[in-house]
């Protein structure tokens, strides 16, 4: 089990802000219903083994300069789709967003006020030449939003293998429709002078897979991404997706993940995987939140409770939401924190970046 000494950011984030993970008591129940992780194994829908990224065969690799495919119509799901014949085959797992709405939307932003934020925001705005670029993999995204509209980077949508990574294209009344403008909304809040990058990997109602997650990773990692935030998860173990995470590491990316919301010893992956900095969700005490998961490598702790935590959302440009609970949200509140830190040295690598936010 890692253990680290308590965070004290040289940026001026209060060590309220991101807890250092330690060896939990006895499991409390969670706080409130959350979304289940729910990988399907290959062997229980065989069907999903010939499946493939539409225009990006498994053995490719996405160019540096453009998106793998063609932009085309937008398909309804994934179910559709067959790796054309002779494709290298590998087993395609399902991924799922982490995050569960709360019935009371009246939560307030309490975080912000607990923590020494602004500090590291004003350290941030006397450099506003050095802009990291923080890669959200999520479901699509409210590209009008007064708070990211101005902010983005090009993106491109894995899931329907198009240019056009916005939320609601085909189901506006999804279940997940409003995670990813939440998740990017917090590496907005976070980070004033980031670029964020939308890259959807998921459909409006929190589904993927191993190949529309891979080809995400993929395609940050050649186009310039400092930081992948991706707040979802499986159970299984997927070497395809790991070796693509792998890539971007070597690449100089910090690729950073939501731990799961069972609240038990059960990591989801890639949050599992020890080179994948691992972020867990705090209460408003600061505690480990009933309903995260953690394990061996979990690194850190963020906000993560509807009582705490509100972001921009789906619905219009200047439309926000409370009351959502789940380790999606302390994701992109730990990669915005990353962004502040590559904003003061932009040449750390990973391991500094990690070794800052987890030791110091």
């Amino acid at each position: 089990m890692k253990t680290h000494t308590p965070l004290a950011l040289v940026l001026g984030l209060a060590a309220a802000l991101v807890v250092p993970w330690y060896a939990p008591g006895p499991v409390r129940a969670p706080v409130m219903p959350t979304l289940e992780i729910d990988a399907v194994p290959p062997a229980e829908t065989p069907a999903r083994l010939a499946r493939t990224t539409t225009g990006l065969a498994p053995a490719e690799k996405p160019s540096a300069d453009a998106p793998p495919g063609k932009a085309g119509s937008r398909a309804p799901s994934m179910a559709s789709r067959q790796a054309a014949p002779g494709q290298a085959s590998h087993p395609v797992y399902q991924y799922k967003a982490l995050m569960s709405p709360d019935t009371d939307l009246s939560a307030l932003q309490s975080f912000l006020p607990r923590v020494a934020a602004s500090n590291a925001w004003a350290s941030a705005a006397n450099n506003p030449g050095v802009q990291p670029v923080i890669a959200v993999i999520d479901t699509g995204f409210n590209l009008a939003h007064q708070d990211l509209a101005p902010r983005l980077t090009a993106g491109y949508d894995f899931y329907h293998n198009d240019g056009n990574p916005n939320a609601g294209s085909t189901n506006p009344g999804g279940d997940a429709v409003a995670h990813g403008t939440l998740t990017a909304g917090l590496v907005a809040l976070m980070d004033p002078v980031a670029r964020i990058m939308p890259l959807q990997a998921l459909d409006d109602d929190g589904n993927g897979d191993t190949n529309t997650v891979a080809a995400a990773v993929r395609y940050a990692a050649d186009n310039g991404a400092d930081v992948i935030s991706m707040s979802l998860g499986s159970e299984y173990d997927d070497n395809y997706l790991r070796n693509q995470i792998k890539y971007a590491i070597g690449r100089g990316v910090l690729v950073i993940a939501a731990a799961g919301n069972d609240g038990c010893n059960c990591l989801s992956y890639p949050a599992a995987y020890p080179e994948v900095l691992g972020v867990g969700a705090s209460d408003a005490a600061d505690n480990r939140a009933g309903f995260s998961s953690y394990g061996a490598n979990l690194d850190v702790l963020a906000p993560g409770t509807a009582f705490d935590v509100c972001s921009a959302t789906y619905g219009g440009a200047a439309a926000y939401t409370c009351g959502y609970s789940g380790t999606s949200l302390s994701t992109p509140i730990v990669a915005g924190i990353a962004g502040l830190l590559l904003n003061q040295d932009p040449d750390s690598s990973p391991d500094d970046l990690t070794r800052f936010i987890v030791k110091s």
